[in-house]
């Protein structure tokens, strides 16, 4: 499952009714990128496109102009609901984390006070959630339901996420029914909104959500 339609409710016009327009053509997209001075640009499996109001094209459209500052300064407040001052401590570690689990990666300066320089911002990098019931099957029945350790480690857009989300679910959810504790230091494995998650975590998956991973540790084990 994409989660694309809470990121478009969550960007401003003329994106989400340009993202709106091509909907069909991004269940399988993974990255949105704003750039100042470029244009839109979305990853489609390993693929760049450009977006703009004529839709998704493997080479910029010419007639769409580049993006200008203010747009991202624009997006950014739209993506913080604009209540950016409520999400300045994540922003001063460059990311944001928003409903849907997209994760939010934000290039800009630290000003003298050590906040985040919006004025100073020049992309913006948008990583889509997706969920993949059953991807996390094979690795479970390599390493068995309950190895002792497991590093999970790949690069970027190789679905690190996607997979320890799944896991969780699998061992919780029968016949096994685990208890499963999944830490969720930035809050995009389960996003949690008002107690609930929009993906499927199992039965017996609790959630510690936006601790960091030694307190949360230590509370789960309490």
């Amino acid at each position: 499952m994409n989660q694309i339609d809470t990121l478009i409710r969550r960007l401003p016009k003329p994106y989400s009714q340009w993202m709106i327009n091509c909907r069909s053509d991004l269940e399988q997209a993974c990255e949105l990128r704003f750039r100042t001075g470029r244009h839109t640009a979305v990853t489609i499996g390993t693929i760049p496109f450009f977006l703009s109001e004529n839709g998704l094209s493997r080479t910029p459209d010419p007639q769409s102009a580049p993006l200008e500052q203010k747009a991202l300064i624009e997006i950014i407040s739209s993506l913080c609901e604009y209540s950016v001052f409520s999400h300045s401590e994540s922003l001063k570690e460059g990311f944001l984390t928003i409903s849907g689990g997209h994760r939010v990666g934000v290039c800009t300066s630290i000003n003298r006070q050590g906040a985040a320089d919006l004025g100073s911002v020049s992309s913006i990098n948008i990583r889509i959630a997706n969920e993949r019931p059953g991807c996390a099957a094979e690795l479970i029945r390599r390493l068995g339901a309950l190895p002792q350790s497991v590093l999970l480690c790949g690069p970027p857009l190789s679905g690190k996420t996607t997979i320890l989300r799944d896991y969780a679910r699998i061992l919780s959810d029968g016949p096994l029914f685990y208890k499963c504790v999944l830490i969720d230091e930035r809050g995009e494995l389960a996003a949690m909104q008002f107690g609930r998650s929009p993906f499927r975590l199992g039965e017996c998956t609790d959630v510690i959500d936006r601790f960091s991973r030694v307190r949360a540790i230590d509370t789960a084990l309490r």
